[in-house]
């Protein structure tokens, strides 16, 4: 992992009218950016971290890692955010995500947990969920899902082992919106979701959800190659082949007979430049179907030959053995807001795979990514 940020612990018990040690590691072992750290005790404005003074370590290097150290209260939070903006502030409207965060709440030391909450609802997509939870009190909400059940400590308190996803509010409040959305997230598989509602006193309440995602639907259609160079000085000619790919399964294969070609086609022979794929090569469906680590990437893969009378065929491809180029791929967003798209655009160009041939094109194909 380039960057991570961890708390010890992040759910403090703690005894009214004390406070309590946390620490939040940081790593950045990505050499193109420097991060920058934010803190804050939630109410309060958010501050830069000077790890130059604020962390000592006298082994590693505090620009890319490090221990900061805080203490708290109970029905305090505390939160780091991790930044690669030199000119990111926190505090500032409509900043972007950070790229990291760690939330840390501390809760009361008592003999019973509350009764904090009044309404709960939850929402599921493919790679999201989300609540809708209202509470008695001004209460703080964070959640983390993971994909095995939690396990409880020796204060009674569940956890997990290997949390997936995370997410929290920003300020205490009786009315709670909050999705957590995440790439480990995956369509049609079964998740456990902990909601921990604090108030301004520390007390608390944990809620526990099982979940399960939406199965994932892609409808492929194939729509033209366009060539981008003919590989030879006037006219040429070219057969094709084209698979779409789950994982690395084929769903299925399609081979275009040799046809003339042209970069640069006379007036009325604009076909051998655009060649229109044929309308029974679409749709491709694939799904419903839950995702796998075997399954999760949808790809088009091309292969072009250009027979040439003296010497080796040109050819032509988007992929060097099992590996194909990363325009081959198509790109799934996650999220309620971009995870369903309707007639998205992939191009992926088939470049020529020998340093001596210039024999080139694209292959654009329109999907539709739906979660059921």
């Amino acid at each position: 992992m380039a960057i991570s940020l961890t708390a010890s612990p992040d759910a403090p018990l703690i005894e009214p009218g004390t406070s309590a040690p946390v620490s939040v590691q940081y790593i950045n072992t990505n050499g193109f950016f420097e991060i920058f750290l934010w803190e804050r005790i939630v109410g309060e404005k958010w501050q830069l971290i000077d790890l130059a003074s604020r962390v000592t370590d006298p082994i590693h290097d505090v620009t890319k890692e490090g221990i900061i150290f805080q203490r708290i209260g109970a029905g305090q939070i505390y939160q780091v955010r991790m930044y690669h903006e030199k000119d990111a502030n926190p505090n500032e409207p409509d900043m972007p995500r950070p790229d990291a965060q760690v939330t840390v709440v501390g809760l009361a030391k008592g003999p019973d947990p509350a009764n904090l909450a009044e309404t709960q609802e939850m929402g599921v997509g493919g790679t999201w969920a989300s609540w809708h939870i209202t509470t008695t009190v001004p209460t703080f909400f964070t959640v983390q899902v993971s994909a095995a059940p939690p396990e409880v400590d020796g204060d009674g308190m569940p956890f997990f082992v290997n949390p997936l996803a995370f997410g929290a509010t920003n300020a205490f409040d009786t009315n709670h919106f909050l999705e957590v959305a995440s790439w480990d997230l995956v369509p049609g598989n079964s998740y456990h979701a902990l909601v921990l509602l604090s108030n301004e006193k520390g007390e608390w309440q944990v809620l526990q959800f099982a979940l399960q995602t939406k199965l994932r639907k892609v409808t492929i259609v194939l729509d033209e190659i366009h060539v981008i160079n003919d590989g030879d000085f006037g006219d040429n000619k070219a057969r094709f082949s084209v698979w779409v790919k789950e994982g690395g399964k084929d769903v299925r294969g399609f081979n275009l007979p040799e046809r003339e070609i042209s970069d640069r086609p006379d007036p009325g022979k604009e076909w051998q430049e655009h060649i229109k794929l044929p309308a029974d090569w679409s749709p491709v469906v694939i799904g419903p179907a839950q995702v796998t680590l075997e399954n999760a990437t949808v790809s088009i893969l091309t292969r072009g030959v250009a027979p040439v009378v003296i010497g080796k065929d040109q050819i032509a491809g988007n992929f060097v053995g099992a590996k194909a180029f990363h325009d081959a791929l198509f790109r799934f967003g996650i999220g309620s807001a971009d995870e369903e798209v309707q007639g998205a655009q992939l191009t992926t160009r088939a470049i020529h795979l020998s340093s001596d041939d210039e024999f080139e094109y694209s292959v654009t194909a329109f999907f539709t990514v739906e979660y059921v």
